[in-house]
């Protein structure tokens, strides 16, 4: 399949009414995603959620514009963040965790062609072209990333613990 974003998704705009006040008088359980991207772009908790099971979602404004997070969660919306809905006609044909490896690249592709740093629009990921391979291509790819992402957080673990070690060996060195 080929076509661009739109064909096969509904777009998710921002929930600009989700303002930090908002979250602080409904205090919840579900996610508000925004704009950022520390703490996996969530901004704060509500009582009640706009959007439940998978999604994507993306960071539309920002020195991290474009940055695609997967969600199978209950959740909301809230500024400087959209989202992608996968169409009904669609399930089971598309792996959305393809797609966010997919559209990761292309939406930083197409700013820095643009020269849109720092604003990944609506209408910009809307109208970015993608192939999409047989579900069975889809699954292989998104496989053999998660592998390569788990032999990575490895890698940064044992890294950190040596750090760790080191840090404690330099001040047992120096307060002799």
């Amino acid at each position: 399949m080929r076509g661009k974003t739109i064909e096969f998704f509904e777009i998710l705009g921002e929930d600009s009414s989700l303002i930090e006040r908002e979250m602080y008088k409904n205090v919840g359980e579900y996610p508000v995603f925004s704009g950022q991207t520390r703490n996996k772009g969530i901004v704060g908790y509500i009582d009640s959620y706009k959007y439940e099971g998978e999604f994507l979602t993306w960071t539309t404004y920002g020195v991290k514009a474009g940055t695609v997070f997967y969600r199978n969660c209950k959740f909301s919306i809230g500024r400087n963040c959209a989202g992608l809905r996968l169409k009904g006609k669609y399930k089971g044909e598309i792996n959305l965790k393809y797609i966010k490896l997919l559209l990761q690249k292309k939406i930083f592709d197409e700013m820095g062609s643009k020269d849109c740093r720092g604003n990944a629009s609506t209408e910009l990921v809307s109208n970015i072209e993608i192939d999409i391979p047989k579900p069975e291509e889809q699954n292989k790819i998104v496989r053999l990333s998660e592998e390569e992402h788990k032999k990575y957080s490895k890698k940064i673990e044992k890294k950190a613990k040596i750090n760790k070690k080191n840090k404690l060996f330099s001040q047992l060195t120096i307060n002799k």
